[in-house]
């Protein structure tokens, strides 16, 4: 289906009880597939193939517009096959190799409405197909080895999942967490002022991705204040849209923030 741009497709349609309807802008390409939907916390999700669009291959759907999802996966090649909720938390499966900014999370990964997780397997093919009975998940397909041990295809998990990492939550409304970083003016034209506060990140590095996950800014931070450092980012030659900025301090903290620029 064409947008009525006629500049990207749309592939994907609601339906109100009355008439289908199309949202706000489409998918982007150049490849632009939807492989897997769902909902998850009321909130419909879509993944796929798609590489240019307001997130990499995952995106959720609100009021007729796409939105990211929390810096979604790092690399344009990311291609989700699957998505589907257990233990309360939306698991995602395909072929990538990490998530929000950073996270190691190969051809699995996990969002809970705020962060991303990655867990220590390693796969050697893309997963498929997921799917649970009782308290196992079961996942499929091209992979015939997780972490060196053969399943051929299939195989299945009836424990706990314990995350290998995890970024910083995103979206939250805590006290602690607003006071971590504040930036403003947030949408920006010219300028981006990054407050830091020096308790929680002393010392690290500061990077900003498009959402195509190509790397517009970065520098390394060192505060001695003993309190906060204020950033100032030019963006004037920037192109208007999404970008996700993030810090990773020197003990390995995270965090990561969307930042619109007009």
């Amino acid at each position: 289906m064409a947008s009525s741009g006629g500049t990207n497709t749309v592939d994907f349609a609601w339906y109100d009880g009355t008439n289908w309807n199309l949202p706000d802008q489409g998918i982007l390409g150049p490849t632009d597939d939807i492989g897997a939907i769902t909902v998850y916390k009321d909130q419909i999700y879509v993944g796929g193939g798609f590489k240019v669009s307001s997130g990499n291959a995952i995106m959720s759907f609100n009021s007729g517009s796409f939105d990211a999802v929390g810096g979604s996966f790092d690399s344009e090649l990311a291609n989700i096959t699957e998505m589907i909720v257990y233990d309360n938390k939306l698991f995602v499966f395909g072929l990538f190799d990490s998530v929000g900014g950073g996270i190691p999370a190969q051809n699995m990964a996990s969002w809970d409405g705020e962060q991303w997780c990655g867990y220590d397997f390693e796969f050697d093919g893309r997963i498929d197909k997921a799917a649970v009975i009782g308290d196992r998940l079961y996942i499929s397909g091209g992979f015939k080895t997780i972490n060196n041990d053969t399943f051929n295809h299939i195989a299945y998990w009836d424990g706990a999942f314990s995350p290998l990492s995890c970024n910083m939550p995103l979206h939250t409304t805590s006290a602690k967490s607003k006071n971590i970083v504040a930036v403003y003016p947030n949408p920006s034209k010219d300028f981006l002022s990054v407050r830091i506060d020096d308790t929680v990140f002393q010392k690290g590095t500061i990077f900003i991705t498009n959402t195509s996950g190509q790397e517009v800014y970065r520098d390394e931070f060192s505060n001695r204040s003993g309190w906060q450092q204020k950033i100032e980012i030019e963006t004037h030659s920037w192109s208007a849209g999404v970008y996700f900025l993030s810090f990773i301090s020197e003990a390995g903290l995270r965090y990561t923030q969307k930042v619109i620029v007009k």
